[in-house]
């Protein structure tokens, strides 16, 4: 019998299961469960109050994990939810997703749907959710001719520098990202992590500033 546990920690052993679970979905689904910031913090430890769902199997295994944030007060709470590949089509994110109902008090629920998979829109459709936005993921071949980079009167681009730049790109990505309060809320934590991780490299962080050196854009890549 499935039982939920809901936490505000996770130790290591808890991370590391999830973790398999999600390298697994994302296997047979195509797209990572996650979005990169909760990946992120579920790896690193978070950087904000959140609750850690776990479905756990009769062996307390753990077979699914649901991440609810409540912190948005704009839009509400937000959750996101895995179930193992083993361990589908047994009820067990329905359960997750009573869970998360019942610690918001049956409030709104916005739920992230990553990949868009014929069962996540199943799943969605029985319980009554709505598509209300689309992230679109635009893709381009790194073996196709790209034409030089040009210029802009009066603009410059450069390269990121996290000892000058850090803050003065959160302040424009807080800007730039104002009706998106996930990316909006960025804190200096949340851009060291991506910092620290082994496909970050300043060279494809290009930013572009004025002549009197105040930055008016930015284009951060993520190799895969």
């Amino acid at each position: 019998m499935t039982k939920v546990l809901v936490l505000k920690e996770l130790n290591n052993k808890q991370v590391d299961q999830i973790l398999v679970i999600v390298i697994k979905a994302s296997e047979l689904d195509g797209a990572r469960p996650f979005s990169e910031h909760v990946e992120l913090h579920l790896r690193s430890g978070g950087d904000r109050p959140v609750t850690h769902l776990l479905a756990e199997d009769e062996n307390k295994n753990i077979v699914g994990y649901a991440h609810l944030d409540t912190t948005d007060l704009v839009s509400g709470p937000s959750g996101e939810l895995v179930v193992s590949p083993n361990s589908r089509k047994k009820g067990i994110a329905s359960l997750l997703l009573k869970e998360m109902k019942n610690q918001i008090n049956n409030q709104p629920l916005r739920l992230w749907s990553h990949g868009d998979t014929d069962l996540a829109r199943s799943f969605a459709t029985k319980l009554g959710f709505i598509p209300v936005r689309n992230v679109i993921q635009m893709r381009r071949s790194l073996f196709s001719q790209i034409q030089p980079l040009f210029e802009i009167e009066g603009l410059t681009f450069r390269n990121f520098d996290a000892d000058k730049d850090s803050a003065k790109f959160l302040e424009l990505n807080k800007k730039s990202f104002e009706k998106l309060p996930d990316q909006a809320n960025w804190t200096i934590k949340d851009l060291d992590l991506r910092l620290k991780e082994s496909w970050f490299k300043s060279e494809g962080f290009v930013l572009l500033e004025n002549k009197n050196k105040d930055l008016v854009g930015f284009c951060p890549t993520k190799p895969n």
